[in-house]
């Protein structure tokens, strides 16, 4: 992002007011407080891994085939006409697999963190799904309060919905400095990952 881009009134963050779904570490050093190192140096600034993981066999129930690098040309209009272009999903499979992966992936991070449910002022998994979003709450064991949810104003906006849903609870007072944010995702692949940061 340029450094020309206009702040946002409530945050001071250099992010559009609408969801991008990137995020320039360096725009915003000083905005992301502290993320918390397995092993804490308690470094500000300091980066944890992510807790992510992926699986291949299952990769044809949530993506899109073009354009891509299996293609010669990546993209055709060939492909275009055949549909290849857009997204697929099976809704079953990834809702299966998404309400039993990002709960454990945000276990895994909280453990690698020291860090209890009790402890976590503010989830913001990726908005995909209502029932999801329940599940993945109920499976954690977390308040209403320490959950972010703004699907029904948006619907699922894919690789935006993290950045949006952090956006409005940074406008709502929802995180303050030295909150431990808990950051979870489920996507085509399938893929996966939580980060606890602190803020």
């Amino acid at each position: 992002m340029s450094a020309t881009s206009a702040r946002d009134s409530c945050t001071g963050c250099p992010w559009p007011t609408r969801g991008s779904g990137r995020v320039s570490t360096g725009a915003c050093c000083s905005w992301v407080r502290r993320c918390i190192p397995a092993g804490s140096t308690g470094r500000r600034g300091a980066a944890t891994p992510p807790c992510c993981s992926a699986t291949a066999p299952d990769a044809e129930k949530l993506w899109v085939d073009a354009p891509g690098l299996a293609h010669d040309p990546f993209i055709s209009a060939e492909l275009i006409e055949e549909g290849k272009h857009r997204a697929v999903m099976e809704g079953r499979e990834v809702f299966k697999f998404a309400s039993v992966l990002m709960p454990q992936s945000v276990a895994t991070a909280l453990k690698a963190n020291g860090v209890t449910p009790a402890d976590v002022k503010l989830l913001v998994p990726h908005q995909a799904n209502l029932r999801i979003l329940e599940m993945v709450q109920k499976a954690i064991g977390l308040r209403d309060d320490q959950v972010y949810v703004n699907i029904a104003k948006y619907g699922n906006t894919t690789a935006a919905s993290i950045p949006i849903a952090l956006h409005e609870a940074l406008c709502e007072g929802r995180l303050k400095r030295g909150d431990l944010l808990i950051m979870t995702a489920f996507g085509s692949g399938f893929t996966w990952a939580s980060a606890a940061i602190r803020w």
